[in-house]
């Protein structure tokens, strides 16, 4: 095993992986298929398809709020304070595709993680406002059969269309790993 340089993020990647885990891009190289699919069954939990953070400009509201606030020397403290709250709550949130679940982390102060078997995927939604359009950001609800929290929200993402086609195709391959077949109504 050795490492390239991913054509689209110039990450490091294996010459094994079936693809970046930071952008999601494809080798360039095309390994043999025999190989690749036994490459596939010996992966474990760590191998990340997919992780990004909630992106900034999911805040833009509230930063012109901050910034309207800043205007009046009194409420300086409280715009930099929620400014700084939003600042943080991106920075401290965490979502990772692997090639068996998806991973949410989140917390400023204390950590929440919660883990959600890529099998128990049902679907995948992807619901942007105009704003979010014109921004390239969307959020993602991931509709589940998991017990804790069936239905979640990956909020602020960049490209969710590719972040979707990703979960759903890395949700498939669960199922056929782990033999798991969905009912139709």
């Amino acid at each position: 095993m050795s490492l390239i340089k991913c054509h689209e993020c110039s990450r490091l990647v294996s010459t094994e992986a079936t693809s970046c885990p930071g952008c999601g891009a494809p080798p360039k190289f095309q390994a043999p298929a025999r190989r690749q699919e036994s490459v596939r069954e010996v992966r474990d939990d760590n191998d990340d398809v997919w992780s990004a953070s909630p992106s900034g400009r999911q805040n833009f509201g509230r930063n012109l709020v901050c910034l309207v606030l800043s205007l009046t020397i009194v409420l300086i403290p409280v715009a930099f304070l929620l400014w700084l709250e939003a600042h943080l709550r991106n920075k401290r949130t965490r979502y990772t595709v692997s090639n068996r679940r998806l991973s949410i982390q989140s917390g400023i102060f204390s950590k929440r993680v919660d883990d959600i078997a890529l099998f128990r995927i049902r679907d995948v939604d992807l619901r942007q406002s105009i704003w979010q359009r014109m921004g390239g950001i969307g959020n993602l609800l991931v509709i589940s059969t998991d017990s804790v929290d069936p239905n979640v929200m990956l909020r602020g993402l960049r490209d969710p269309d590719r972040v979707r086609r990703i979960l759903r195709e890395q949700a498939d391959m669960s199922r056929r790993r782990e033999g798991v077949r969905t009912l139709s109504n």
